[in-house]
């Protein structure tokens, strides 16, 4: 077992050819795939020690030639990378085929092709894998000379139109940055000359000469990138054609059919967003995800952060199923427009319900010391307050005592006047302060506090700790690596330590490479600046400021705030404290 990997490897010791194999689907698992080098030296190590695997053997691995001579493939695709033995592989100069791949202790694990026919002597190994569980990498675009591609681009998109969540490594953007990983916020559909998609990330910021700019993110399937800097109604854009590799995760989906005007009969919306799954609207072609569910209430959902020339979309969905467009600048300026037609639910089921408070009829639910646990592992958390059920942006725990800060929403009365925004602070105890203000306003219009079950979720993925820095001690690695998760298209979850006894834990917006630094650097913009309390509370920090927190690899912490409706950098506090990276470890 190789925990930090999240899979188990085992061999069957009983002779099979590789075209007849069935030993690894009746001991539960797989043919074995070797994803990496670094993951295929521990594997070594770990038999090697064990003794269990005879260095006599043959050992036939998830490798083949089989469909097209020369192009070598496991069940996920092409092989992402090669272990061949000095001479080999060696098919064209034997006078059998030699289609099939295997390892053996006798080559020091090194591969060598054999006939898939042979069976006397050879033997299954085999691996069993977690599904759901971070993402895989699905296509490779490369727009140099030889414009080489990784997997199968058909694939790429059928997975993305089945509504799963997209990453995506970007390398070398000229005068930016070296590597870059992004999560894909919308995704559009395009069919001109070849069938691609483009995925937009809206949630970064990057601090210029006093300034925070707002970066706004466009990459294709196709390999090419365009990249908008947003300050003060002015943007600039720059254009480039780089490589790129797309990672989707498996979770799987629910496609539901929807008419605006008519719920569909054969599904329960209201149980499903009870229940905290997460939803996508597709519609033909745009995809959103939801960052706000809603049940009991005149909205079912909303996806607010469209970029669009300057301006900003939102999307919210009404409890009778009608989409509301609106469009908005960073002023209170506003237009609604209400639309009708078909378009799709895409839901998926990956989360827990671990803890509620007790409240009025409402008795308790779980325990707040497991919820703590998870959330000191790394988890992400999403918590229903009253009927709105949403990912939380920011955690704030100290032992037993969390309070959850939620800052995604827009609200209008009657999705038919003047928007605004606010920013939720929820404690575990169930008390719910929630703030209202306009886009260009540095106070805050309404505060309003109220107390309520509170219901808290979190995600069934694993997180593993790959990477931290503490003040005047050797950093920590893991033994799945901080570059392991990058470059595997994994998120990052991020925990910084406090003065006052909290820590701080979110997930990254993108996290970029410095080659030359050998550093790599985490910004993390959707929250506000907020303060603590003597009692332990947590309270929006007045006025109004948007928040840009900096993390390097090196330990590094920036924590920059910019008025709302503004530009221009207010305070920068740097400092040097505890910094936990998380990691999901998949690289399959």
């Amino acid at each position: 077992m190789l925990n930090e990997y999240h899979v188990c490897y085992w061999a069957v010791q009983s002779s099979h050819s590789y075209v007849n194999l069935t030993a690894c689907v009746d001991t539960g698992g797989y043919l074995a795939v070797l994803p990496s080098g670094t993951l295929m030296d521990k594997l070594g190590k770990l038999i090697d020690a064990s003794g269990t695997i005879s260095s006599s053997q043959y050992y036939w691995v998830d490798v083949n030639d089989l469909d097209e001579e020369g192009i070598y493939t496991n069940r996920f695709g092409p092989v992402s990378w090669t272990a061949w033995d000095g001479g080999q592989p060696n098919d064209d100069t034997e006078k059998e085929d030699q289609d099939c791949v295997i390892m053996s202790p006798k080559y020091s694990y090194e591969w060598h092709d054999r006939n898939c026919l042979n069976d006397n002597g050879y033997y299954a190994f085999c691996f069993y894998y977690l599904l759901g569980d971070g993402y895989r990498k699905r296509y490779v675009v490369h727009t140099d000379a030889t414009n080489t591609t990784y997997g199968n681009l058909t694939e790429l998109i059928a997975d993305i139109d089945r509504g799963v969540a997209v990453r995506i490594l970007i390398k070398d953007i000229p005068g930016q940055f070296d590597d870059l990983v992004i999560q894909a916020d919308a995704i559009f559909s395009y069919s001109d000359v070849i069938e691609s998609r483009c995925a937009q990330s809206v949630h970064n910021m990057a601090s210029q000469l006093g300034y925070v700019l707002r970066m706004i993110i466009f990459a294709c399937t196709t390999g090419f990138l365009r990249i908008g800097l947003w300050a003060n109604g002015a943007q600039t854009e720059t254009t480039h054609g780089v490589s790129m590799t797309w990672f989707t995760s498996d979770h799987s989906t629910t496609n539901v059919f929807q008419t605006s005007g008519a719920w569909n009969p054969g599904f329960n919306m209201t149980e499903a967003i009870f229940s905290g799954k997460d939803v996508i609207v597709q519609l033909e072609m745009t995809r959103y995800p939801l960052h706000d569910l809603y049940y009991g209430v005149n909205m079912t959902g909303q996806f607010s952060w469209i970029a669009n020339d300057g301006n900003w979309t939102s999307l919210m969905i009404d409890s009778e199923g009608y989409i509301h467009n609106t469009d908005w600048l960073d002023a209170n300026a506003h237009t609604f427009l209400k639309e009708s037609g078909s378009y799709a639910y895409l839901v998926s089921d990956t989360w827990q319900l671990v803890y509620s408070n007790s409240y009025s009829e409402f008795e308790g639910h779980g325990s707040i010391v497991l919820l703590a646990n998870y959330i000191n592992s790394g988890k992400e958390v999403k918590v229903d307050i009253g009927g709105r059920v949403t990912r939380v942006d920011m955690i704030f725990i100290n032992t037993f005592q969390i309070y959850a800060m939620l800052s995604s929403e827009l609200v209008s009365d009657d999705m038919n006047t003047d928007l605004k925004r606010t920013v939720t602070i929820v404690s575990s105890s169930g008390n719910i302060t929630t703030y209202t203000f306009g886009f260009d306003q540095n106070t805050n219009l309404v505060e309003d506090k109220t107390n309520s079950r509170v219901r808290w979720f979190v995600d069934n993925s694993v997180w593993s700790e790959v990477h931290r820095t503490e003040p005047s001690r050797t950093n920590y690695q893991g033994l799945f690596t901080l570059q392991d998760g990058v470059y595997a298209g994994q998120p990052i979850r991020l925990k910084v330590g406090t003065d006052y006894g909290h820590n701080i834990l979110f997930t990254a917006d993108f996290v970029d490479y410095s080659a030359s630094a050998n550093v790599y650097t985490a910004r993390y913009s959707r929250g506000f600046a907020f303060k603590h309390l003597n009692t332990g509370g947590i309270i929006i920090d007045l006025p109004v400021q948007h928040l840009l927190m900096v993390i390097t690899s090196v330990g590094n912490y920036q924590y920059i705030t910019i008025p709302n409706g503004q530009y221009g950098i207010n305070t920068t506090t740097t400092s040097s404290t505890t910094i936990s990276w998380y990691s999901k470890p998949y690289l399959f």
